[in-house]
């Protein structure tokens, strides 16, 4: 859940709010403080995950060999090293397909110039209006932690809202929260010419979190506000199993701690599920068409990493479709 917010977050650094840079946060790795249920939950869990494991895997079908590579949204000073690691798979590529492209991504931010009402409600009753008092009590008092204006905050879609709050109340205001390994990957790309393809487009991903009435929007956010308050840790902890290639482990053990504080677990693990379902396995069979008509021999996708694993993941996915799977070096 929480990876789909990060790159949600992204989105809404670049368009609404001031830009926050990759700042020392600290924080402690979630996963060393783990009951022995939870572990043992989380382990019978992975048992079941295929390629639960590694941040890139090559997969071959008679002439093609498509590169998938995990990617991390935010910066991180190790970015620089894997980014040079990687350059020679994506420099040799026919194309390299993102969940979003730089051309695409630009557009719809200029498009937010006429039109906010892709992150903001423009019409109709706003957060304070949807919300408990309660709800909006605690919804206020992060959205002050985070900088967020009052009347941003009360009229921001709630799945934008989700995004921005995210984000860790140590992030510190500067140019340079994008510069993730995705878009040093994009940078590498345009140095070597090489095409740069959308799997969807900005609003195909909103769209997905659009399905239910802006009332129901809004309750998902008061249920889930609990799970943002240990957002400093979260971040260290799914920034450490990245670069550990652990990542199906790291969101498992988030959701873990924050089903602690639940006060009805049956409750979310059904808000989990829905939210996974639609930021993660819905999205990846949307995307299976496009790169299966995608020409080329040689191919690099380069999309969130928590979309690599699992039985609806993109490499069960591609080995469903015939392809052979092989962890490749990161």
């Amino acid at each position: 859940m929480l990876r789909k917010l990060l790159m949600v977050a992204v989105t809404v650094a670049s368009v609404q709010a001031p830009v926050a840079a990759q700042a020392d946060c600290d924080g402690t790795d979630l996963r060393t403080t783990l009951t022995q249920a939870e572990q043992a939950r989380i382990d019978e869990k992975l048992a079941a995950t295929p390629y639960a494991e590694g941040n890139h895997w090559v997969a071959t079908r008679g002439n093609q060999r498509i590169d998938l590579i995990g990617t991390y949204h935010f910066n991180a000073p190790q970015f620089e090293a894997i980014a040079e690691r990687l350059e020679p798979v994506v420099a040799t590529a026919d194309a390299i397909l993102f969940e979003v492209n730089a051309q695409d991504t630009a557009d719809f931010q200029k498009s937010l110039a006429t039109d906010l009402s892709a992150v903001l409600i423009v019409e109709g009753p706003t957060l304070p209006d949807l919300m408990t008092e309660d709800g909006w009590d605690q919804l206020s008092a992060l959205g002050r932690e985070r900088g967020i204006p009052a009347f941003v905050l009360a009229k921001s879609r709630p799945v934008m809202l989700l995004g921005a709050l995210a984000l860790p109340g140590c992030f510190e205001k500067g140019p340079d929260l994008e510069k993730g390994l995705d878009k040093r990957l994009m940078q590498i790309a345009s140095h070597h010419n090489v095409p740069q393809i959308s799997l969807e487009t900005v609003a195909d991903s909103f769209g997905i979190f659009e399905q239910d009435p802006l009332e129901e929007q809004a309750a998902l956010l008061e249920k889930m506000l609990p799970q943002l308050s240990d957002a400093e840790n979260q971040f260290h902890t799914l920034l450490t199993g990245y670069l550990d290639e652990d990542v199906a482990r790291t969101v498992l053990t988030i959701e873990a701690s924050t089903r602690r504080s639940a006060p009805d677990t049956a409750e979310h693990d059904a808000v989990s599920a829905k939210f996974n379902k639609r930021a993660l396995s819905d999205r990846n069979h949307n995307w299976m068409p496009v790169i299966l008509r995608q020409p080329g021999d040689r191919l690099v996708i380069a999309v969130g990493a928590a979309h690599l694993s699992g039985k609806d993941g993109l490499l069960h996915l591609l080995e469903q479709q015939g392809y052979t799977l092989e962890r490749a070096a990161f």
